[in-house]
């Protein structure tokens, strides 16, 4: 903790946990967004909620349910979950250190093939 928080003005350290608590009580703010590195991210989870619990659903009527139950309920998971399975919503955004990766990549592809070797 020290090496992240060691820049901040009047950091007391990470020990007593206690100080530490109280500094980042302090200088905290509240706000209305948050960041996030995977874009959509809690679309996707609340996505995967709805289609793991209606399939949770599905597997406890399978053990109580005779064969033409089962089809009906199968019919009725599908229709519920059917909108979801195929949205997996926009790719994440590729981030500064990817592009840089892609492009030694492209680089080392274009180069001539023997020049990683001569380095």
């Amino acid at each position: 903790m020290n090496l992240v928080w060691r820049w901040s003005e009047k950091f007391p350290g990470s020990v007593p946990v206690t100080l530490f608590k109280e500094y980042i009580a302090r200088v905290q703010f509240d706000t209305d967004y948050y960041y996030t590195r995977i874009p959509r991210n809690d679309e996707r989870r609340e996505v995967a909620h709805i289609v793991q619990s209606s399939l949770d659903h599905l597997g406890l009527l399978a053990e109580q349910c005779n064969p033409q139950q089962f089809a009906d309920a199968y019919l009725r998971f599908v229709l519920q979950v059917q909108a979801h399975l195929g949205e997996t919503g926009e790719p994440p955004s590729p981030d500064r250190e990817d592009i840089h990766a892609q492009q030694k990549r492209q680089r080392l592809r274009t180069d001539d093939p023997l020049a990683h070797h001569r380095r």
